[in-house]
């Protein structure tokens, strides 16, 4: 967000999101509170660590999901039958890990973000990754993940050049 004009009570704020811009000429805000934002990233990295029972309250049905490939399959990209689905997946082939909050959130707008660290019992290597999440009306509306596939990897051998 923007102001434009003299100081922050004279001007109009402008924003932009997804390539749309938003006019907020009365100044307040149109997001949720932060703690609002943040209780829901709470909130989401349980339900990364398999507490499904939530789903339908911080998951928006048409949620749009952006994640890497499982098993070499592309995911399908959007619903939250799509995203628990990829979640389960996930959560195979590391059951017994869990997903601990390393930095964040850190919340810009209505997205939230944090740097997580996946603990895997008996392994000293943990796999970490980010997530971003943007929230609507209390739900994650759409999900970005980025998990440090390279890292998991080192330790079964060197990388070819």
């Amino acid at each position: 967000m923007v102001s434009c004009g003299k100081g922050g009570h004279g001007g109009v704020r402008v924003g932009v999101h997804h390539g749309r811009m938003t006019v907020n000429p009365d100044h307040k805000h149109a997001y949720a509170s932060a703690d609002q934002r943040g209780a829901v990233w709470e909130r989401w990295v349980a339900l990364r660590n398999g507490d499904f029972d939530q789903a339908d309250e911080i998951v928006a049905p048409a949620v749009a999901v952006h994640v890497p490939a499982v098993d070499g399959r592309p995911h399908p990209a959007s619903g939250k039958r799509a995203l628990l689905s990829w979640v389960a997946a996930m959560r195979a082939v590391c059951p017994d890990g869990r997903l601990v909050t390393r930095v964040g959130p850190i919340i810009s707008g209505d997205l939230v973000a944090g740097r997580w660290e996946l603990i895997r019992p008996g392994r000293s290597d943990p796999v970490t990754g980010t997530d971003i999440v943007r929230v609507a009306g209390g739900r994650v509306v759409e999900f970005w993940a980025n998990h440090d596939l390279l890292g998991a990897a080192l330790p079964l051998g060197p990388i070819a050049a």
